[in-house]
């Protein structure tokens, strides 16, 4: 396993070294010369991937005072320019197609935005600019580059076009959380939460300098949602490569993180006529990781690699018939019979068959199959099938007692797989709320928002079902993805104590004629360690949540102190109902609020003796949420919907 290093900074020693990677990458009338690679790998913004000691990628370029590149702005460089002309994103031949490119670029755009673009004795970088091929429009795009024009420039024998991205302009966009499942226009229900990502770190030490604390509150209240979440990456991701994986499990890895490139209606198209694809998608893992081991026929890894595409993407099942012309039996021929088996058995459980099907599909080897895979069910098979695979590709043998060991890990793994997992740490990323008046320590329909957003807006996360988060004062977060479009998070339970008041304060709380008969019993809730708590208050039970009416100023009055004020009751044998009032922080009434089911799932799994319940916020907008109690931790899953994305402009 080897890992990624990026380096800022000039590199003049190994110019030609690096000029043979330009003229390897470029057609002749597009590569820089020798001396333009020397002048750019001179200047201190000439950034290198290092894999050791090995340059396998590199981004070059110059400053210009233009504000749009000519001829004349991108020769040269200009030590005032204000404009930072990237003239060259490169990767070595033998590292393409592994979303490297993407990776480089993204790292580079943060370690310049993170330095505020000032670099000793030079103007500060205010734009990066590039020109490029249409073709390669939207990987810039996806960088966060806008398209501006079509060039002027005349380099090479095709059309240029221009793209910039101003630095302090962020990805900005609302979510929807907790929005009622099936409905058919899901931005009328959940709460809204507003997601930048911010171009510094956003946590800082007890005691230290909090300057950007003042603007993320102020930004806060020029959304005017009840929540804005600031997030901020830590640290350049690093890939890693793993070479052992076997060679089916990384193509279809590279399949769930680029599935966006493919052309579906060829693939489609291929499927139904049984012809090999020969489109550049396939072909370039073709490239990437050469003739398979196990099966040794290229066609083979196309046909295999547009088979899980299509497979796994399409809005229909696969018929038997279509994966069987799709995999060309035929190229399997010169294989031993368990090779030829369990190849056809790995194809089949990455095209998503059942068992049942795999086992037809296996044709006349059907029984050898059945040999091979005894006792073996459904939840089992694609996991047994990786693993036959695996060892028929490396020639070894596949005895019974492998079998029984594979299948044990299994039934044991399978529950959780849901796709192949991507060779690639899991990104961590800080993570701040504020309302339009105040910073609040831990908001969960916002976390939610701050996770869609990230798995949405950021290629590097595909294939990742989990994002993990650091936080002020409540920890460690993780939201993870379902397979059904879910997000889920894992809060740290709550506690309930009585609450140290006389029963009249809490009347005081209610509307009058509400007194005396709408409370059952009243609580204050904490978490450990105490960095809040809310008033929690239990209706009584022929009283509809709905119809309560609430004093905000006596409940100011009341529990200054306090976040806020929840009430509940119960809805059903596993269900709960509830409402959120926190004046004390600039918001009457919450639309759907994750973070007091902190509380009220352990409260309600203990009234009602069960560890999975439904919820419903019933607010004027309102929203759904499935919580489970697991000892100290509550998880939280809600749907969630995008209602805008753009980018904003920040200090």
């Amino acid at each position: 396993m080897s890992t990624m290093e990026f380096v800022m900074g000039s590199e003049v020693a190994r110019a030609e070294e690096i000029h043979r990677i330009e003229a390897a990458s470029y057609p002749g009338d597009e590569a820089g010369s020798l001396r333009n690679v020397r002048l750019r790998a001179a200047l201190p913004f000439f950034y290198q991937m290092k894999e050791g000691c090995e340059i396998v990628g590199y981004i070059n370029g110059s400053t210009c005072t233009s504000a749009t590149l000519t001829e004349e702005s991108m020769d040269g460089d200009d030590v005032t320019g204000w404009n930072l002309c990237i003239h060259s994103v490169v990767v070595k031949e033998t590292h393409r197609s592994k979303g490297l490119g993407s990776l480089m670029l993204r790292n580079f755009i943060q370690e310049i935005e993170a330095m505020g673009g000032a670099f000793p004795s030079r103007r500060r970088i205010e734009r990066m600019s590039l020109i490029a091929k249409s073709r390669k429009a939207r990987f810039y795009i996806r960088a966060g580059f806008e398209y501006l024009r079509r060039s002027p420039i005349v380099h090479g024998a095709e059309a240029w076009y221009e793209f910039r991205r101003d630095l302090g302009m962020r990805s900005c966009s609302q979510y929807l959380a907790f929005t009622t499942p099936n409905s058919r226009l899901p931005w009328m229900s959940g709460n809204a939460a507003a997601v930048v990502e911010w171009p510094r770190q956003v946590l800082v030490a007890e005691g230290a300098d909090d300057a950007d604390a003042r603007d993320m509150q102020e930004m806060a209240a020029c959304f005017k949602q009840a929540e804005t979440s600031f997030v901020y990456q830590e640290g350049p991701l690093v890939p890693l490569l793993d070479a052992t994986l076997p060679l089916f499990h990384r193509v279809a890895c590279h399949i769930e993180r680029f599935r966006d490139e493919f052309d579906h209606s060829a693939l489609a198209a291929f499927i139904e006529e049984h012809v090999a694809y020969e489109g550049d998608p396939v072909a370039s893992l073709t490239e990437e990781f050469g003739e398979s081991k196990l099966v040794n026929r290229p066609v083979t890894l196309r046909s295999a690699c547009a088979v899980i595409a299509f497979a796994r993407y399409s809005s229909r099942p696969l018929a038997f018939e279509e994966v069987v012309g799709a995999i060309g039996l035929a190229d399997l021929k010169g294989l031993s019979d368990t090779a030829q088996v369990w190849a056809v058995l790995y194809f089949a459980a990455e095209a998503g068959l059942p068992l049942s099907a795999a086992l037809r599909l296996a044709g006349a080897y059907q029984s050898r199959a059945t040999e091979l895979l005894p006792g073996v069910d459904e939840a089992a098979f694609s996991t047994v099938a990786l693993d036959g695979a695996s060892a028929a590709s490396e020639g070894g043998a596949y005895d019974g007692a492998a079998i029984q060991r594979a299948r044990e890990a299994a039934r044991q793994a399978m529950a959780e797989r849901t796709s192949p997992i991507l060779p690639m740490p899991l990104p961590q990323f800080q993570l701040r709320w504020f309302t339009p008046t105040v910073e609040v320590m831990l908001c969960g329909h916002a976390t939610l928002a701050a996770a869609a957003h990230l798995f949405a807006k950021e290629d590097y996360l595909r294939g990742i079902t989990e994002i993990r988060f650091r936080t002020r004062r409540s920890g460690g977060l993780v939201v993870r993805r379902d397979p059904d479009g879910r997000l889920e998070l894992s809060f740290p339970a709550h506690s309930l104590e009585p609450l140290p008041v006389d029963d009249a304060v809490v009347d005081s709380c209610f509307e009058a004629g509400e007194v005396g008969r709408v409370w059952a019993q009243a609580f204050q809730t904490y978490s450990s360690p105490r960095t809040y708590t809310d008033v929690f208050v239990v209706l009584n039970a022929n009283y509809p949540v709905e119809g309560v009416r609430v004093d905000q100023q006596a409940i100011l009055k009341a529990f200054p102190k306090h976040r806020g004020m929840i009430i509940t009751r119960a809805a059903g044998k596993e269900a709960f109902e509830s409402r959120y009032f926190a004046p004390q922080s600039g918001i009457p009434e919450d639309s759907v609020t994750g973070s007091t089911h902190c509380a009220l799932a352990p409260y309600w799994a203990k009234e009602l003796s069960v560890n999975h319940l439904d919820a419903y916020q019933r607010s004027a907008r309102g929203g759904h949420l499935r919580v489970a109690v697991d000892n100290t931790r509550v998880r939280i899953a809600g749907r969630v919907s995008e209602f805008f994305s753009g980018r904003v402009s920040l200090p």
